[in-house]
């Protein structure tokens, strides 16, 4: 289709058939514009007319538009503020939890949810980085995708560590993750809750 649409762009005689439609269309456009002209001109007098019309307005009319154009103020200050502030506690996004790096970001509070939240939480390979895969029927409750990598996760001795052998999915995984990691956010950073 495009061979065959150069092939008629490059022909003079449709070069020039194409000229004389766009023409044709065009001075349709300009002729019929040329009739509308006198009313357009004559709306344009008549919006004038109507804005610059001097209007007797209550005092109380204007304390309501200057109260609603302050609150109006004050709202997008307050998202501009929450946007450019954050807390101590936002540039703690890593940490080695239950035997495994997780790597994840902070949500800053919204309209719904006064509190902040994590987004994006990963389990990475202590050694190669890579995205671990939880699976709950293998010999090791987590695996290291990348085949080039040695990594064995082993539960050891700590508590929090075993208990998650007995997790039935990874929900209950990410759970006890976000509750560790607002955990260590509120000791080091002392966040709000």
């Amino acid at each position: 289709m495009k061979n065959a649409w150069e092939k008629i762009k490059e022909h003079p005689i449709w070069s020039g058939v194409t000229a004389i439609v766009i023409g044709a269309i065009l001075i349709d456009v300009v002729s019929d514009f040329k009739l509308f002209l006198p009313l357009i001109v004559d709306d344009i007098s008549l919006y004038y007319e109507i804005l610059t019309t001097n209007i007797l307005v209550p005092y109380w009319a204007y304390l309501f538009i200057y109260f609603l154009l302050l609150y109006l103020f004050l709202l997008s200050a307050k998202k501009v503020y929450r946007i450019y502030t954050t807390p101590d506690f936002f540039k703690y996004t890593e940490d080695k939890i239950f035997g495994l790096k997780w790597t994840w970001h902070w949500a800053p509070p919204t309209d719904f949810n006064n509190d902040p939240s994590i987004n994006n939480l990963k389990a990475r390979c202590p050694e190669c980085k890579s995205l671990i895969e939880y699976d709950r029927y293998s010999s090791s409750l987590v695996n290291c995708p990348n085949l080039n990598c040695d990594y064995y996760w082993d539960p050891g001795n700590n508590e929090n560590e075993i208990t998650l052998i007995f997790l039935d999915d990874e929900r209950e995984l990410l759970k006890l993750v976000k509750f560790e990691i607002d955990r260590v956010a509120i000791d080091k950073y002392s966040k709000p809750s």
